[in-house]
């Protein structure tokens, strides 16, 4: 008839019929636990930036901004573009970007004056910003006419 599966007739095959059942492995230590994920390293912008909290040089007293255009007589000397770029802590996001705004508006007249010009009117402005969840970099670029009053 049939052998019972524990009885010295009966063994599975690669194994001698009087061998006792193998034994279970012992339980296998977990795996060390894994390190942190390490943060991504800060943006980078592609020309250096001053630090949110870099303190700002006077601007040019005389030199005027404006979006729109002046009620007076002038002379448009040349047009002008500049960028700003400012980065840090992403929980700083809203003085990153006005500390931006504030680095464009010096440049725009500081480069107004070097070309001889008492404003730039017809502003445009462009931002940009990125964020990972830490840092944030916000870039603003402008453009306008450098002008001259005259008269």
């Amino acid at each position: 008839m049939f052998a019972a599966a524990d009885s010295p007739q009966f063994a599975p095959p690669g194994r001698a019929p009087s061998s006792p059942p193998p034994m279970a492995p012992p339980p296998m230590a977990p795996p060390p636990m894994a390190p942190p994920p390490m943060a991504p390293p800060p943006m980078a912008p592609s020309t250096p930036a001053p630090s949110y909290s870099a303190p700002q040089p006077a601007a040019p007293a005389s030199t005027a901004l404006t979006t729109g255009d002046i009620a007076r007589p002038y002379q448009i000397l040349d047009l002008i573009t500049e960028t700003a770029n400012n980065s840090g802590p992403s929980s700083r996001g809203d003085e990153i970007r006005s500390r931006a705004f504030a680095d464009l508006k010096l440049k725009l007249q500081r480069t107004c004056s070097r070309m001889g010009g008492e404003a730039v009117i017809n502003l445009r402005f462009e931002t940009r910003s990125q964020d990972d969840g830490r840092n944030q970099q916000w870039t603003i670029f402008a453009f306008g006419n450098v002008i001259r009053f005259s008269g």
